[in-house]
C-alpha cells in the first residue's frame, strides 16, 4: 500500500527475570525482549510508475552480561545476569522499477556459547577447580541476506499516469491508423 509501513519480525522473545524493589522487600519482575531480524518498509509510489522505498533492516542478539550484586555494606556478594542487546541497524531509502529485486546483505548475527561441565564439588575448589571441569566455547555466525521483489498491484480499468501518451503521441497518426479501426465503429 502506497505509503503505508510494512514490518517483519523473524526471532524470539526472551524473558528476564529482574530483581526491583526495596533490600528489605525484594521482588523479581520479568521483563521481555525481542531478538532477531526486523524489517520494515514503506513503499511510495513515484514519477513513471517508479517503487520508492523506505527500508530499516535490524539484527538483534541477546546476551547476558554478568555483574556483581552489592549488599547493604558495599560487600560483593553474588552475581546476576543483566540482559545486553546487540543491535545492528541500517536506514535508507531506495528507487526501484516495478518487477525489480532488492538484496540487502551485510547484517551479520553472532551466536557465542560457553558449556561448563564440572564434577560436583571438585569443580568448585579454588585454584583446583579448572582441573575437574571441561569447558566448551562454540561460536555460531549467520550472514543475514534479504531479498524484496516489488510490483505495483493495480485495480482492473484503473488510469495510470505514465501509461497516458504524451502531447507528441497524441498528435503522430500512422497510415495504417485508418486501416486498423473501421470508420463506422464494426469490427472487421
Amino acid at each position: 500500500m502506497n505509503g503505508q509501513e510494512a514490518e517483519i519480525f523473524v526471532g524470539q522473545e526472551k524473558y528476564f527475570s529482574l530483581l526491583s524493589g526495596h533490600a528489605a522487600y525484594p521482588y523479581y519482575r520479568l521483563e521481555s525482549i525481542k531478538c532477531g531480524v526486523t524489517l520494515k518498509v514503506t513503499p511510495h509510489i513515484g514519477a513513471g510508475g517508479r517503487i520508492i522505498l523506505d527500508l530499516e533492516p535490524e539484527v538483534s542478539d541477546v546476551v547476558q552480561d554478568w555483574t556483581r550484586d552489592a549488599n547493604e555494606n558495599g560487600q560483593e556478594n553474588s552475581f546476576t545476569a543483566l540482559p545486553v542487546v546487540t543491535r545492528r541497524r541500517a536506514k535508507t531509502t531506495i528507487t526501484v522499477e516495478d518487477g525489480q529485486t532488492v538484496v540487502i546483505g551485510g547484517l551479520l548475527q553472532e551466536h557465542r556459547r560457553e558449556m561448563i561441565a564440572k564434577i560436583p564439588l571438585l569443580g568448585d575448589v579454588p585454584l583446583l577447580g579448572p582441573v575437574f571441569q571441561n569447558i566448551q566455547k562454540a561460536v555460531e555466525q549467520k550472514e543475514i541476506v534479504l531479498v524484496i521483489t516489488t510490483h505495483l498491484v493495480r485495480d482492473e480499468g484503473e488510469v495510470r499516469s505514465w501509461d497516458l501518451p504524451t502531447g507528441l503521441q497524441q498528435r503522430y497518426v500512422s497510415p495504417l491508423d485508418l486501416v486498423a479501426e473501421p470508420a463506422n465503429g464494426d469490427t472487421p
